[in-house]
């Protein structure tokens, strides 16, 4: 964790002014909400992220049934 807080560092002293306000305000959104309202709102302002207008859907995806023992169950087995 201490790597990433100092590549952190670094990056920020890159920054200009604005940069670093827009930082700040983003860190500030993630600290004050556990469900990160606000955030894609503050994404959405950043002209180097572009937001979808719209998308499509996903299509059903049905699990393929196999036979014999499931892997998982093997994978246990094999760890005992």
């Amino acid at each position: 964790m201490a790597h990433v807080n100092d590549e952190l560092r670094r990056s920020i002293e890159e920054l200009s002014e604005e940069q670093a306000m827009k930082a700040m305000d983003f860190v500030r959104q993630l600290r004050g909400s556990p469900q990160f309202n606000g955030v894609f709102e503050l994404l959405c302002a950043d002209p180097a992220i572009r937001v979808p207008t719209e998308t499509r859907g996903f299509s059903l995806v049905r699990a393929i049934r196999g036979t014999g023992e499931p892997a998982s169950r093997l994978l246990i087995e094999d760890r005992r």
